[in-house]
C-alpha cells in the first residue's frame, strides 16, 4: 500500500511521551532576576526528546521545550519521485514546517501560511550545509516538522529536532545543527523565550524568535501604521496617488500606484531632517568630534555607528522607521551563505571572491576602527551588544538600502572623496528593475521621488540601483533579475587569464621570455594589472581599449614588438578599438584565437555546463523547486555563460 509522506503521521503503536519523563527535577537555584516561569535570563527551559516515535519514517523525534511541543519526521534518502529532480551532484533537500491547527491560541489554517513557508526556507538553508548531500546522488531527503503546541522558540526546536531525526535516519552529516532563540528586551537578553516573552511590548529588538500565524500579520500591519505615522510627523509628504503595500509587488513591501500617474509627477518628498545619516543621528556631535579617527577606505563607519546606536536604543527617534525594516534573518546577500554554498553555487562567477574580500575588509574595519572607538566611549556603546555580527548585517543593509548623493557639477575634480551614504525613509522601500519608472532627485532642502514615465493604476513603482549586472545585484542586494530582462548584463575576465591563455600556446623558452616581456610592457603602460579585469557585456566589450591593446601587443611577432616599443605611438590602421559584437569577427585571426582561448579557459572555471542550466531553466517545475539561493546563482551563471558562448561564436 502506498505511503503518504507529505504529512507527519503518528506511530502505529502509540505511547504517551509523558511515560518517559524523569522524576521531578527539583527546585532550581533562585536567579537574580527571575522570569515569569522562574528562570533566569540566560537559562533555557528543560528539554525532553525521544527518537523513533513515527514508525513509518526513516528518522523521527518528538521534543518538548517547556510547553512547546514539536514532532519531526525524516524520509530518505530515496530515489527522487520526478526524473528531472535527480541530480548527479547530490541529493535534494526539502523541508516543510507546519503549525497544527490547534497549536496556537487562535486556530491556525491548514493551508501553509507565509510564516510557515519562511520557516521552511530557513530550515532548508540551515540544514543543507550540514548534510553530506554529495553522498546521495539522484536522491531526495524530506524533513517534515509539525508544531503540536506553540509556547515560543518553535523554529529553534524544529532545527534541533530535524538534526536528531536526520542522525537517527543514518544520513551522513558534517555536523549537527542546533537551534537557539534569543529575545532582546531593552538591555536584557532572554534565552529560549516563551510565546508571551516573544510578543512582549517591552522588547525593542528581535534577534531570532518564532511567531504564531495570527500575530505575525498583526505585527506587520502595526509596523506599517507606526511607520506611516512617523513619516507624517517627520514632514514626509506622500502623494495621494500611491500607497505602501505588499500586494502587487515583486518582493516584500513596495510602492504601488492607486491612480494613473503622469510623467514628472511628484510621488513623495523627504525632508533632509528625516534622512538618517551621520549628521542627523542622535550621536552626531560625537561622530563630528571623532571624525578623524573614523576615517576608513569604505567611508561608511560613521553611518554604521549611527545605525548600531539607533537600532539598539529603545529611545531612538528612528524607532518607528525601523519597524518596517526587513528582519536581519531575511537578508539574502551571499556574505550570509556558508562558504560551502558560495563555492558550490557561485564558483566561477566572481561573487565568491568578492564576498571573501568584503568579509576580510569588514572584520578589519571593525577591529581596527570601530571596536577601539566603542571602547573609548563605553557610556554610548557596548561591545557586547554592538558586535561584529551586528556590524556585518548593517553593512549588508547599507549596501542594499542606502543612497549616495551625486557629486555637484562644480565639485573640484581633484576632490575624489565621495559623499557618505544615507538612509532615506520611503525611498528604500522601492524595489529595483532595469526598466524603472521613477527616479530620486536630490534638492537642497529635501529628496524627491519623481515618475519618469506614465505609470498605470495598480502598477508597482520601481527605482533603479544603477546599471548593474546580475552578479553585482546578487553581491550587493541579494537578488537577481530573470534572464534576459537585465539589459545591463555583463561579466568579467581576469586580465591575468589572457596571459595564462597565451602562455599555453608558447612552445619554446624564447617565446616564453618574449611573452613575459610583452606583459611587463603592458603593465608599465597600465593597460593591464594584477587585479585588473576585462568587462564583457551583451553588446560587446566594455573595457574595449584595454582588451584591444592587450590583444594587439600579445599577438605581435618579435620584430613587430620591437618596432612598436621604439615608436610607441598610435597605430595608423583602421581604428577597431571599439570592440562591439559587429567588430569582433573582423579582428585578425591571431587576435581572435587568443580571445577564443581565453574565453574557453574562462568557461572551465564553472562547475556546470550551459546545456545543463538551460534544461533547468526550461523546466518551470524543476526551477521553482530550487531554493532562492540556487535560483539566483543559476541566473548569474547562465547570463555569464551566454555572454561567453556568444564570444565563442564571434571568434570562430
Amino acid at each position: 500500500m502506498p505511503i503518504d509522506t507529505k504529512r507527519v503521521r503518528g506511530p502505529e503503536e502509540s505511547q504517551s511521551p509523558l511515560l518517559f519523563l524523569g522524576a521531578d527535577e527539583g527546585a532550581r537555584p533562585g536567579p537574580l532576576q527571575p522570569r515569569a516561569d522562574g528562570r533566569s535570563a540566560a537559562e533555557p527551559r528543560p528539554v525532553f526528546a525521544r527518537a523513533g516515535l513515527v514508525s513509518q519514517a526513516d528518522g523521527s523525534v518528538y521534543a518538548e521545550y517547556g510547553r512547546s511541543k514539536v514532532l519531526c519526521a525524516v524520509y530518505g534518502p530515496r530515489e527522487s519521485d520526478r526524473k528531472e529532480e535527480r541530480r548527479l551532484s547530490g541529493a535534494t533537500l526539502g523541508c516543510e514546517f507546519r503549525f497544527a491547527p490547534f497549536s496556537c491560541k487562535k486556530r491556525a489554517a491548514w493551508i501553509q501560511g507565509n510564516l510557515e513557508k519562511e520557516y521552511s526556507s530557513i530550515m532548508e538553508q540551515s540544514l543543507q550545509p550540514a548534510i553530506c548531500l554529495h553522498k546521495y546522488p539522484r536522491s531526495q531527503i524530506e524533513v517534515y516538522v509539525m508544531v503540536l503546541e506553540n509556547d515560543g522558540s518553535t523554529l529553534a526546536a524544529a532545527l534541533t529536532c530535524a538534526s536528531i531525526a536526520l542522525a537517527e535516519a543514518g544520513i551522513e552529516m558534517f555536523d549537527v545543527v542546533v537551534g537557539c532563540s534569543l529575545r532582546q528586551c531593552g538591555d536584557v537578553s532572554l534565552l529560549d523565550p516563551t510565546a508571551a516573552e516573544e510578543y512582549s511590548a517591552s522588547s525593542s529588538q528581535e534577534v531570532e524568535s518564532a511567531e504564531t500565524p495570527e500575530n505575525s500579520e498583526e505585527k506587520i500591519e502595526t509596523g506599517l501604521v507606526q511607520f506611516l505615522d512617523w513619516c507624517r510627523q517627520s514632514g514626509l509628504v506622500l502623494s495621494s496617488k500611491v500607497c505602501v503595500s505588499k500586494e502587487g509587488t515583486v518582493a516584500d513591501y513596495g510602492l504601488v500606484a492607486k491612480d494613473e500617474i503622469e510623467e514628472g509627477e511628484l510621488l513623495f518628498s523627504v525632508p533632509r531632517s528625516a534622512v538618517l545619516s551621520q549628521h542627523t543621528t542622535t550621536i552626531s556631535d560625537l561622530l563630528k568630534k571623532e571624525e578623524a579617527a573614523l576615517e576608513s577606505p569604505s567611508g561608511w563607519v560613521p553611518l554604521l555607528l549611527s545605525m548600531m546606536f539607533e537600532i539598539t536604543s529603545s529611545e531612538s527617534p528612528w524607532k518607528s522607521y525601523f519597524s518596517l525594516w526587513p528582519d536581519f534573518s531575511s537578508l539574502h546577500h551571499p556574505m550570509f551563505w556558508s562558504e560551502e554554498e558560495r563555492n558550490r553555487l557561485l564558483l566561477g562567477t566572481g561573487v565568491a571572491l568578492a564576498v571573501e574580500k568584503d568579509l576580510l575588509n569588514i572584520e578589519e574595519e571593525y577591529n581596527s576602527i570601530v571596536l577601539p572607538f566603542m571602547n573609548s566611549h563605553l557610556n554610548t556603546f557596548n561591545p557586547q551588544k554592538h558586535t561584529l555580527d551586528l556590524y556585518k548585517k548593517l553593512v549588508a543593509f547599507i549596501m542594499a538600502y542606502s543612497f549616495q548623493e551625486p557629486e555637484d557639477d562644480e565639485t573640484d575634480d581633484d576632490d575624489e572623496t565621495p559623499k557618505p551614504p544615507m538612509m532615506v525613509p520611503m525611498a528604500d522601500i522601492l524595489n529595483h528593475v532595469t526598466n524603472h519608472n521613477a527616479r530620486l532627485d536630490f534638492a537642497p532642502d529635501c529628496l524627491k521621488m519623481v515618475s519618469i514615465r506614465k505609470i498605470s493604476k495598480g502598477e508597482e513603482i520601481f527605482n533603479t540601483y544603477g546599471q548593474l549586472a546580475n552578479w553585482q545585484l546578487l553581491h550587493m542586494y541579494g537578488f537577481t533579475e530573470p534572464y534576459p530582462s537585465n539589459t545591463h548584463e555583463a561579466m568579467v575576465i581576469r586580465m591575468q587569464m589572457m596571459y595564462d591563455a597565451a602562455l599555453q600556446a608558447v612552445q619554446t623558452e624564447e617565446e616564453r621570455k618574449l611573452l613575459l616581456e610583452k606583459w611587463e610592457f603592458l603593465t608599465k603602460l597600465e593597460i593591464v594589472g594584477e587585479e585588473g579585469d576585462f568587462v564583457i557585456g551583451q553588446e560587446g566589450v566594455l573595457t574595449d581599449e584595454e582588451l584591444y591593446g592587450t590583444l594587439k601587443v600579445l599577438s605581435m611577432s618579435m620584430e613587430e614588438f620591437e618596432e612598436y616599443k621604439a615608436n610607441n605611438d598610435e597605430d595608423e590602421e583602421e581604428d577597431l578599438s571599439s570592440l562591439d559584437n559587429a567588430v569582433i569577427p573582423k579582428l585578425k585571426p591571431a587576435w581572435k584565437q587568443l580571445l577564443r582561448n581565453t574565453v574557453t579557459m574562462r568557461l572551465k572555471s564553472y562547475s556546470s555546463g550551459l546545456k545543463e542550466e538551460e534544461a533547468t531553466l526550461a523546466n518551470k517545475e524543476t526551477y521553482q523547486q530550487l531554493s532562492k539561493r540556487e535560483r539566483d546563482s543559476l541566473q548569474v551563471r547562465y547570463a555569464q555563460k551566454m555572454i561567453l558562448h556568444q564570444l565563442l561564436m564571434l571568434t570562430e
